[in-house]
Order: structure tokens, then C-alpha cells, then sequence
């Protein structure tokens, strides 16, 4: 199995592998795009990186429309540099069937299942073909039937949404939040959120502190450290340590556990991987959906929660987290 960020597009369902997922964001302003750049609908910049933006509408061939606010682009990276996609919105991250049971390949790099869902499986390729009729073929025959508006340019407008000045405002002023500058937040912004699960629990943490999650490979462990960091692993080139956060929070055994993913947390300068059973989902929430946590079980976990999210996915704070030297090992 593999383990798959869905997304939509116009009613299509599509899956992208999460091991090459680095974030998800809200739409922000998107500028113009770089001179000889082929399929780039244009570019932003990303914790002061620009990079390149696809737009999804356009390789399956819908109008084009402007940015909505409830857009999402997909913050990506397979190999080479990280892309944006543009999609209308995320679904969930769950399993999904093998590459080699997904059927036709499309176009090179992606599959359209039997019931019609459009897998992602390998991203430099899909983005660097030229040729994609034979997708907007395919699309069309499997889109199920909708509805959309459209203005006299024939211009897919965004649902439910007029793009005033207002609109092309906010998305300024998250593009500058997402570059790092100190641009003031309009009110009620959302949180996006990964959540987790962890001996039988469910954890919550912001996108914004999290690079990337993988599958790990090999643990190697680290004489004279703490029992709860599990060891060291190497991740693109750079040695990270990897927290257990049962043995941190001094959780009880409950069962059989895989801890086969590595979420990498990073606040731009410490960088380091938790390990958790799997990943549930991606979403977003507003700040008053974080209810106070009240005590937890384990001092120790009361030190890093931020609250709750309902009556039982816990609110880790990535940045108490991140903050305390004790999760970092020395790879020297």
C-alpha cells in the first residue's frame, strides 16, 4: 500500500504520494511566472524560496480562473526542487492501492484508477511532459457531472465567490506571512494542521513547522542518549534525530505499534523527525477550535500541548517542541 495526500479539481479526485508532500497551504497571491518556464502558472515564495506554481485545472484541461481563497496549493518536492499545486482542496491522507495495480499510465508519471482516480505517482515526470490531450480526453470521460459558472471570457469562476480587491488583498498579505515578513494577519486566519496517530491516539500539529513526512528506512541508534531519542536517520542528506514521543510522554503500552513514519518538524534553524503509526489527515481549524488541555496524564506531555481539538485529538506545540535542545542530537 501507499500512503496518499488526496485532493480534488473540479470533482476529480486525484492522490499524490505524502513521502514527496513538504506542506499544505492556503491560496496566496501568486506572481507572474518566469520567462521560458512551460507549464509554471506562475510563482511564490516560500519561507524565502520562490518556486514554481502548476496549476492542476490547467494540465486536465478546465478554464482557467482566478485564485479562490479557499484554494490550497500543495507544497512539493521529488528530488529536485520543490513545486506548487494549485488544487480546490484537500480530501485526506490515507492508503491507497500499489503503483502497479493502478492501471493505465495516462501520461508519464501519472495513473487514472479504474474508478476514475487520478494518481500522482511520479512528480518530475508529470510536470516536465508537454503533450497532455490525451489526459484532458481521459479527464473528460471520467469527471462526474457538475455545475460552475462561468463569465463571458468563458472563465471558470470561483464557487461561491466574487473576486473583489478585498480578495487579491488577503491572498497579498498571506503571500507575505509565508515569505516571513512581518505583515499583520487578518482576523480569524486558519491553522493547517497534520494529525497523527500514536498508540492509539490522535495528535494534531501546524503545517507551518513541518517539512516533510517519510517513511523511514533505518534507525540508527545513538550510544548516551536520551531513552526517548530512537536514534539518527539520514534525511536528503542530513542527519536528524528522531524523537519517540511515547517513551517522552511516558505513554502506556497499548498494543502493537508501527512507527514507521518520520513527521521532520524544522522552525528554519533545529531540525529533527517524531515517529508516529501513521498520518490521518491534513486540514485546517481556527484558532477557537483549540480548547484548553486541561491535565493530561503524563506531566511531561502537559509541558508540550497546546490543547484540544474536540474531545480527543490532542494539540501538540511544535515550537515548545522545537525550542527544547534536549530533542536534538549532536551529529558530530
Amino acid at each position: 500500500m501507499v500512503n496518499l495526500l488526496f485532493f480534488s479539481v473540479e470533482g476529480v479526485r486525484c492522490a499524490i504520494p505524502i513521502d514527496v508532500v513538504r506542506s499544505v497551504s492556503r491560496m496566496i497571491q501568486i506572481t507572474s511566472g518566469r520567462e521560458g518556464s512551460g507549464n509554471e502558472t506562475g510563482t511564490i515564495n516560500f519561507n524565502g524560496t520562490v518556486i514554481p506554481v502548476y496549476s492542476m485545472r490547467m494540465f486536465f484541461g478546465f478554464p482557467e480562473r482566478p485564485p479562490s481563497l479557499s484554494d490550497v496549493l500543495i507544497i512539493a518536492c521529488d528530488g529536485k526542487e520543490s513545486v506548487a499545486l494549485w488544487v480546490d482542496e484537500i480530501i485526506n491522507v490515507k492508503n491507497g492501492p500499489e503503483i502497479s495495480t493502478m492501471g493505465n499510465e495516462v501520461v508519464p508519471g501519472l495513473h487514472i484508477t479504474i474508478d476514475g482516480q487520478v494518481v500522482i505517482h511520479d512528480l518530475n515526470s508529470f510536470l516536465g511532459y508537454r503533450d497532455y490531450g490525451v489526459l484532458h480526453e481521459t479527464i473528460s470521460r471520467v469527471l462526474p457531472a457538475r455545475e460552475a459558472e462561468m463569465n463571458d471570457k468563458g472563465i471558470l469562476l470561483p464557487k461561491s465567490e466574487i473576486y473583489p480587491e478585498k480578495v487579491r488583498e488577503i491572498l497579498a498579505i498571506r503571500a507575505g506571512q509565508m515569505a516571513g515578513s512581518n505583515v499583520e494577519a487578518e482576523e480569524g486566519v486558519p491553522i493547517e494542521i497534520l494529525t497523527f496517530r500514536l498508540m492509539y491516539q490522535e495528535y494534531a500539529i501546524e503545517m507551518e513547522y513541518i517539512r516533510e513526512v517519510m517513511i523511514h528506512d533505518e534507525i540508527t541508534p545513538v550510544p548516551g542518549t536520551p531513552e526517548y531519542i530512537a536514534g539518527i536517520c539520514a534525511v536528503r542528506g542530513e542527519i536528524i534525530s528522531l524523537v519517540d514521543l511515547r517513551i517522552l510522554f511516558t505513554l502506556p503500552e497499548k498494543g502493537l505499534t508501527d512507527l514507521n513514519r518520520v513527521i521532520v518538524l524544522t522552525d528554519g534553524t533545529i531540525t529533527f523527525g517524531i515517529l508516529a503509526d501513521y498520518i490521518t489527515d491534513i486540514g485546517s481549524i481556527t484558532p477557537e477550535q483549540v480548547f484548553p488541555p486541561g491535565m493530561t496524564s503524563s506531566p511531561v506531555m502537559h509541558e508540550y500541548v497546546k490543547g484540544m481539538l474536540g474531545d480527543s485529538i490532542i494539540m501538540l506545540d511544535a515550537n515548545k517542541i522545537l525550542s527544547d535542545p534536549a530533542m536534538v542530537v549532536d551529529d558530530a
